[in-house]
This record gives C-alpha cells, sequence and structure tokens, in this order.
C-alpha cells in the first residue's frame, strides 16, 4: 500500500494534539508518519512545530526522508507550509489535493492543493537500497 492510499484511509480520523494513533487522533505529524508506515513511537511527541521548529523537523525526518526541490515535488510526499510566523504545518501531496491533520475542523481531511500558506519544505520518502 501506498503513503498515498495510507493517508486516503486516515481522512476522517479525530484530529488530537500530538496523536500518534489513528484510533486515538492524530495530528499532522502523526498523519505523515502513519501514512509512510513509520514508527510512530520512534518519533518525539514533544516536537515544536511553533516558533523554531524547522531545524528539528529536518533533523527528526533525516532518516526516512530526503528533502527535495520543490519543482520536483509530486503526489505522496510530505509537504511543510508555514502557517503563520511562528507555527509549520505539515501534510500529504495528493496531486490536486492535500491530506492534513485539520485542528479546526478536528479530524483528517483532504482539501484542495495549493494550500493558502507559503510552502517551504518538501520531503520525500528514502528508497530501501538491498545490501
Amino acid at each position: 500500500m501506498s503513503a498515498l492510499e495510507r493517508a486516503s484511509d486516515l481522512i476522517g480520523t479525530r484530529f488530537r494534539l500530538q496523536g500518534r494513533h489513528p484510533d486515538v487522533g492524530l495530528d499532522c505529524v502523526g498523519v505523515i508518519l502513519h501514512s509512510y508506515d513509520l514508527d510512530a513511537e520512534a518519533y518525539p511527541a514533544n516536537y515544536g512545530l511553533r516558533g523554531h521548529g524547522l531545524a528539528s523537523l529536518d533533523q527528526a525526518f533525516a532518516e526516512h526522508f530526503r528533502r527535495i526541490p520543490r519543482p520536483a515535488m509530486r503526489a505522496g510526499d510530505a509537504l511543510v507550509f508555514r502557517c503563520n510566523v511562528n507555527r509549520l504545518h505539515l501534510a500529504l501531496h495528493a496531486g490536486d489535493r492535500l491530506i492534513e491533520a485539520n485542528a479546526l475542523v478536528g479530524r483528517v481531511v483532504e482539501r484542495p492543493f495549493p494550500a493558502e500558506w507559503p510552502l517551504i519544505r518538501v520531503y520525500r520518502r528514502r528508497t530501501r537500497r538491498c545490501p
């Protein structure tokens, strides 16, 4: 199953700040982790997407993701937006739409892409290589 298929299956899941499990609720990081079938417990729940969280996000994602240039983005990539001067938000790129955990709506939703916020990072899952 692809990351995009797993993300689509999460639509309607309850929003929960720093949520890591779909049965309890997910936030934007939780949606990305579950979409890529990563061990959500291996990622710290006390991450900061407010303030200066971009460097810590780069560090946390470095093992499983690589940054790519915006013009090279494609469906299935993880996107990082700057919602305001102090807050970042992650979503999964799904072509002409986004899949995201939306705190205002209170659940994981699908909505049109591009978003109204500036796109500041694009991450792509690193491919696994055979030894």
